[in-house]
Order: structure tokens, then C-alpha cells, then sequence
């Protein structure tokens, strides 16, 4: 909600790092204007490394890298333009259309494809400048003399990239400029510097459930930002900012204990209110694993009498994922259930709860989880929570997805 104040309100600010920072707190670029940016080394994770030199699609390794995020603004074709303001910088780019959760680590993993780069040598006597452009003839270039440019792509309306540079010269600085469609816009959207929009400030606290002890995790905020949740690492205590009525999922890992997932909203915000609201205090209690424990998977839906996941279920697959990644020993059992009352559990329903257990491994094993750590069963009917349910809750309750820690 945007409204128009006469006085100034400062903010608590998620800041992200300027020049070379990595794949999760991306620099997100929010107008088509040129911008200014100097790159000095890998930052904190190499995404990209050990890389073979001869690939079209990686950088053998980075060298001085920024990574960028941008939301496109209206149907067409992307083009981008990197310029070093040293003429003599060789500059290289990778560029990934997002799609959901896990994509960093996957890009870590090797496990994702760019949808465009260009690693032909730019600068050192050749022009430096080097990015998207139509009728470029190629859309990946590798390493190399070569043409600098790659062919612009048609992208749609609200489509999420990733972008990183890499100045192989060394430290320095460079423009860029990413098309993201605001022309194209049907209606140009109304901007003000005196507008300012007000957030709640939310602040969650995690504790060890047994002791009552506050317990460092790991915070992932789905629906916060574009692209990739929000992470925070290693935090007992943080407040962030929601603008009114904003949706998201937060997810709580820690190692040793079962995650915890819970989708927020913040509170309406009337549109003449002239202070920032209170701050909403929430508490989260965290459980040691117990070993052969079943797990309910909150909100893991599915179409109909089929396979594929709802979008609901997006943020608890992540939490789980997340789990595995902050146990990295951790072996579990997943198992599927229905919901057939007054039915023998016959292999119809056997087979559907198993397909059900086998679509939460497929994620995991598509986002570079060890098969090897991850079994699946499906129990049909046999166990429902509610042998008559009397309403849809409690067939939702039936119909479920449980995980046991077979060992840590």
C-alpha cells in the first residue's frame, strides 16, 4: 500500500551487500536505467567452480563477480548491455531464467542450465563492451576470441532472472543496463519520492521446546522478495518488515530438530494511518528429532487423485529440502496416506500413496539430495487419522505425507 505523508519515518532496512555478493542475496534491479556497480572478488560462495574451461555455459571459476535479480515488467525481448569503464577488462556473463526454490544450491550443484551467457574474451583490444543484443547468432559463446554479444530472448511478464558478471581483468568497475520492459508497459506506473509505504515490523523469537532456551537457526522467508526465499543463517531472534497484508511462508531450520513452517500474513494497514504499527511478537518452539518419530508434512497437497503438488505445498517441501541440507547425515523414510473411508486398502490406493511418497523424493533428488538418504512407502489407507471422517478437515488430516528420521 502506498500513501502520501508529510513527514519523515525512518526503517529497520534488509540491506544486501554492494559489488560481489552471491547467488542468495542477489542485487535486485528495479528500473531499466543505467547503473554503476565494481566487483572485487568471489564473495562469500563460489556457485561456480572447477568448472570445465572448454564449457559454453560456465565460467571455469569466479574471478571478480556481482550477482543481479530483475522481475520483468511486460512481454517482449530482454536485451542488456555490460560496459567496463576500463576498456582493457575482459567481462563474461551467465544468465538463468528462475523457476523455484533451491536454485542457487542447484546452480552450485551443476544441476542448472543458463539460459544464456557469453565467455568470449571482451576488452584487451577488442571492444568491452558485451551483453544481449538482437541478431548477435548465437546464444552461448565460450571462452575465447569471439563475438561478445549473445542474442536477446523473449521473456513474459513477471518471469524472474538471475545475472552474474564476472570481471576475469581483475577488480573494477562497470555500467549496466538490463531492458525490463516498462515501455511496453499497457500503463506506466506513478512514482513519487514523497511517497513512502509503511510495514509491520514482525519479530520472531526460536526457542528449544524442552528447555525454554533460545536456539540459533536458520530463517527462509518465501514471498518476501523475488526469486529465492530470504535467508537469514545461524539467528535465535529476527524482525523484518511486512507490507500490509503481505503474504509469506516462514520456514525455521536447525540441526538436530524438526523444522518448522507457517505461512504469515501481516495485518491491513488503513490507508491514513500516519505511524508504523506494532510489532507483532511470534514464537517459535522447535523439537529435537526422535529417531523413527513420524512427521506430518504441513500443507503437502496434491491435484485431485493425482501426483503433482499444489503451489500450497511449495514452502513445505522447501523446509524439508532445508532440513536436509543443514543435516547432511540426516536418512529419512517418507510415506504417503490417503483418504478411502469404508474402503479395504486395495493396490489402487497402495500405489497412489507410494506415487505420492515417490514425488516428495523426486524433489529432493532433483535438487542434489542423495538418493542414498531417502526411502518411500505409501501405506494407502491403513493408517488414516480419522477411520470415519465427519468433514473435510479430517479428510485433509487422512490424506497426508509424513517423514521419519531414520537416522542422523
Amino acid at each position: 500500500m502506498i500513501r502520501l505523508l508529510s513527514f519523515t519515518l525512518f526503517f529497520p532496512l534488509v540491506v544486501f551487500p554492494q559489488g560481489n555478493c552471491d547467488c542468495m542475496d542477489a542485487l535486485e534491479i528495479k528500473n531499466s536505467l543505467v547503473h554503476s556497480f565494481t566487483s572485487d572478488g568471489a564473495g562469500k560462495v563460489r556457485e561456480i567452480s572447477e568448472t570445465d574451461n572448454k564449457s559454453i555455459y560456465f565460467f571455469e571459476k569466479e574471478h571478480n563477480t556481482g550477482w543481479y535479480k530483475f522481475q520483468i515488467r511486460a512481454d517482449g525481448e530482454l536485451t542488456l548491455s555490460i560496459n567496463p569503464v576500463n576498456g582493457q577488462d575482459d567481462i563474461d556473463f551467465i544468465l538463468f531464467r528462475y523457476d523455484f526454490d533451491g536454485f542457487c544450491d542447484r546452480i552450485r550443484n551443476k544441476k542448472f542450465l543458463p539460459v544464456s551467457s557469453n565467455l568470449a574474451r571482451s576488452g584487451m583490444g577488442s571492444p568491452p563492451e558485451t551483453g544481449l543484443k538482437p541478431g548477435a547468432g548465437q546464444d552461448f559463446a565460450h571462452s575465447g576470441p569471439g563475438n561478445p554479444f549473445s542474442n536477446s530472448i523473449q521473456v513474459k511478464k513477471d518471469e524472474v532472472f538471475y545475472l552474474v558478471v564476472d570481471n576475469v581483468s581483475g577488480a573494477g568497475e562497470y555500467t549496466l543496463q538490463i531492458d525490463l520492459g516498462e515501455k511496453r508497459m499497457k500503463k506506466p506506473e506513478v512514482t513519487d519520492e514523497k511517497y513512502v509505504e509503511l510495514k509491520t515490523p514482525f519479530r520472531v523469537k526460536v526457542i528449544d521446546d524442552a528447555s525454554g532456551m533460545p536456539l540459533a537457526c536458520n530463517f527462509d522467508m518465501a514471498g518476501y522478495q523475488i526469486g529465492e526465499p530470504f535467508r537469514v543463517n545461524e539467528k535465535s531472534e529476527y524482525t523484518f518488515d511486512l507490507s500490509s497484508s503481505q503474504n509469506i511462508t516462514l520456514n525455521c531450520n536447525a540441526k538436530g530438530y524438526i523444522f518448522f513452517t507457517k505461512a504469515m500474513m501481516a495485518p491491513p494497514i488503513p490507508f491514513d494511518a500516519k505511524k508504523i504499527p506494532d510489532t507483532v511478537n511470534f514464537e517459535v518452539r522447535l523439537k529435537k528429532v526422535k529417531i523413527g518419530e513420524p512427521v506430518k508434512l504441513e500443507n503437502i497437497k496434491f491435484v485431485g487423485d493425482e501426483v503433482a503438488f499444489l503451489p500450497v505445498s511449495r514452502p513445505t517441501l522447501l523446509s524439508l529440502y532445508r532440513f536436509m541440507l543443514d543435516n547432511p547425515t540426516a536418512r529419512i523414510l517418507v510415506n504417503g496416506h490417503v483418504n478411502a473411508p469404508d474402503m479395504r486398502n486395495i493396490p489402487k490406493l497402495k500405489k497412489l500413496s507410494k506415487d505420492r511418497a515417490n514425488a516428495v523424493y523426486d524433489y529432493l533428488v532433483e535438487k542434489g539430495i542423495e538418493p542414498s538418504r531417502i526411502e518411500y512407502k505409501g501405506s494407502g489407507n491403513s493408517k488414516m487419522v480419522y477411520k470415519k471422517p465427519l468433514n473435510a478437515k479430517q479428510e485433509e488430516e487422512n490424506r497426508r505425507v509424513e517423514i521419519s528420521v531414520i537416522s542422523l
